[in-house]
């Protein structure tokens, strides 16, 4: 058997069972029918540890260990509790984890990768000196291989002060940035160790992995569950910042600033730090960076999707749907992280077993996986053709007008593969309810109080192209010709003149009615404005107006210009496209030939979208009953559910 060690921990006096793997690490087992001192120590808020407890054990056949401790710290007294278990010579095994509360004991296993985790913590907090528990958080959840070497401890210790503590926490309290109070801040490190949220992720769940490896049948199904571990990083900041009220879309940005500022930490002088790591530690931990950012997205949208319908007070079919998507995406996100376990313990390995020792094609699989679980869950929480039509009949009946008037493809967007399928069931939900707040005598409005931010250069499709209008073959027809304004030649008499339907009597001029002309004065594929009295060229983009003879303006639609029989339905219509344009504002930074944005960059965007999309908010003006305003929640749902989902 490769079986290390297995320990319950808890505040009373508690059986512990170690048991013996190295799965795919360097080390040896524990060996059978040997003594062995077990060292129970509390992590100090400054990064010391101070020693708490001992105890004497025999290691039984199997190489098992079973010793009792009459003393454990818990939680508030500290955050983590580190075991070491020495031989006569040396400490051979360690193990952190967070400190349970008080009679609610955590498991925890204890193996070669989570020994490679503690020196690595222990150095970090040494450097930091501070139990910091983002900065642990991290370290446990990148380093995900056991063949970690003492040199790569001391860079990830140098890596928890620089990038965690000086670029997570630093972006999430600059009040420029993240603008998280201090309170926040502590709040976000007590909820990644202890969160009462009914099925949070924290720490605790990370530790129980490691327990469970060790009483895993196999030494493959021990890797699948520590890898499964290092998953959890993207739940575990998701849940802890929704405990700590801390908007997602900051926790994703903060990520960004710390990778940035990772990769300016130089040692010695002139010297990247991350060039330090061994390959093996460098590899896995990019990949487990790339795989934090998409697993991070999929638990966003899922987390921002449920609370939006929370708030909206949904119920029934849908939200059930809904519910079951999310629970299905989860198992789908741990069986991927079960499947390419191996790869993480030893990248080349890997990749010599599977990838004909490509570890580039190995991490596309990856990437490629998690790809197709997002594009399950998207397809899972799909909103049916019968979903659309009940909403569509909600809108035309809440909003008061025809269902010709509905735009084209209306409860359908354009997925990642390119493919026109039904909104989301939240969205489809959000837009249902807004026709039934409609229909109970609700008002909803945002026209007069539109977003203005500027519409990216690079999008080319928002605008008009327009050209003069021809005039005067118009006038010729009716046998006159064009002054400028209109036509003019013999004038009939007024009676004369209101004989024939293209004409009409002004003060005391006969000329031809302005529709008529503008009709007749666009030819082709347009028509005629008559705000600016000038052809609206139709099907032209800014990149082929100019050849089509018009001239290209970028603009907003403009929405008030609509039949006043659509009422507030056009608020909805330019509420959504002004997120849009807030959207491709953010995703400004990677267009254009060779665009390669900094952490740095992608954390700017990322506030900024996240701050207007907080701003555009209260631009809304809608009410239950005519009078009483809906909430802020509300408005805040409907904001995020107009945009369509994304892994960006």
């Amino acid at each position: 058997m490769k079986r290390n060690l297995m320990t319950s921990i808890g505040a009373a006096a508690l059986a512990t069972a170690l048991a013996g793997p190295a799965s795919a690490a360097p080390a040896d087992p524990l060996a059978a029918n040997t003594q062995y001192t077990v060292l129970v120590k509390k992590m100090n808020g400054d990064g010391s540890t101070t020693l708490v407890d001992s105890a004497n054990a025999t290691t039984d056949a199997d190489g098992k260990l079973t010793f009792n401790f009459t003393t454990m710290p818990t939680r508030p007294d500290t955050n983590f509790i580190v075991f070491e278990v020495k031989d006569t010579n040396s400490t051979v095994r360690q193990g952190i984890a967070p400190a349970p509360p008080e009679n609610d004991p955590n498991l925890l296993g204890i193996n070669n990768l989570s020994t490679v985790q503690t020196k690595a913590l222990l150095a970090a907090a040494a450097e930091a000196g501070s139990d910091d528990p983002i900065m642990m958080a991290y370290a446990l959840t990148l380093l995900r291989t056991p063949s970690a070497t003492p040199g790569d401890a001391t860079i990830i210790g140098k890596l928890g002060k620089g990038a965690i503590i000086g670029g997570f926490e630093a972006f999430l309290t600059d009040p420029a940035k993240g603008n998280v109070s201090t309170e926040g801040l502590a709040k976000l490190k007590e909820c990644l160790i202890y969160n009462e949220a009914a099925g949070a992720k924290t720490l605790r769940d990370f530790t129980e992995s490691f327990y469970n490896a060790n009483a895993a049948s196999s030494d493959a199904a021990a890797d699948e569950e520590m890898q499964k571990a290092g998953g959890f990083m993207a739940e575990m900041f998701m849940d802890a910042a929704k405990c700590a009220n801390i908007d997602l879309g900051l926790i994703n940005a903060a990520h960004n600033a710390a990778g940035d500022a990772a990769e300016a930490i130089e040692d010695p002088p002139g010297t990247p730090i991350m060039t330090g790591l061994s390959p093996a530690v460098q590899i896995a931990i990019e990949q487990a960076m790339s795989t934090f950012h998409k697993r991070i997205a999929i638990v966003k949208v899922s987390g921002e999707y449920n609370k939006a319908l929370a708030a909206l007070n949904a119920s029934g079919d849908e939200r059930n749907r809904f519910l079951a998507a999310v629970s299905d995406v989860a198992t789908a996100m741990g069986a991927v992280e079960s499947q390419y376990a191996g790869f993480y313990v030893d990248p080349q390995a890997y990749a010599d077993a599977h990838n004909s020792g490509d570890v580039a094609a190995a991490q596309a699989d990856i990437d490629a996986a998690y790809q197709t679980v997002w594009n399950d869950f998207m397809t899972a929480m799909a909103s049916t053709d019968d979903d659309i039509i009940a909403m569509t009949e909600k809108v035309v009946a809440g909003f008061r007008f025809s269902p010709g008037q509905l735009p084209g493809g209306f409860g359908k967007f354009m997925n990642s593969e390119g493919q026109s399928v039904n909104w989301p069931i939240p969205q489809t939900v959000m837009v249902s309810w807004l026709g039934d707040l409609m229909s109970g005598g609700g008002t909803f409005s945002y026209l007069n109080n539109r977003d203005d931010t500027t519409i990216p250069e690079w999008v080319k499709w928002m605008g008009n192209c327009t050209k003069a209008a021809d005039f005067a073959p118009v006038c010729a027809q009716f046998g006159l010709t064009w002054d400028g304004n209109n036509c003019v030649g013999l004038q009939p008499d007024q009676p004369t003149c209101e004989q024939n339907s293209a004409f009409m009597w002004s003060g005391s001029n006969c000329q031809v009615r302005a529709e008529m002309l503008g009709s007749s004065a666009c030819q082709g594929p347009s028509y005629y404005d008559a705000s600016s009295g000038k052809c609206v060229l139709m099907g032209q983009m800014k990149d082929s107006c100019s050849g089509a003879g018009g001239t290209w303006t970028t603009a907003r639609t403009d929405y008030a210009s609509m039949p006043a029989e659509m009422g507030a339905f056009r608020d909805l219509l330019a509420l959504q496209e002004d997120i849009n344009i807030i959207d491709f504002e953010r995703m400004s930074i990677w267009q254009g030939a060779g665009a390669n944005p900094t952490g740095a960059e992608e954390a700017a965007a990322k506030l900024a979208f996240e701050q207007k999309l907080a701003s555009i908010k209260n631009k809304i003006a809608a009410t239950t009953n005519g009078t009483t305003s809906i909430t802020a929640e509300q408005k805040a749902a409907i904001v995020k559910l107009i945009m369509q989902p994304s892994m960006d």
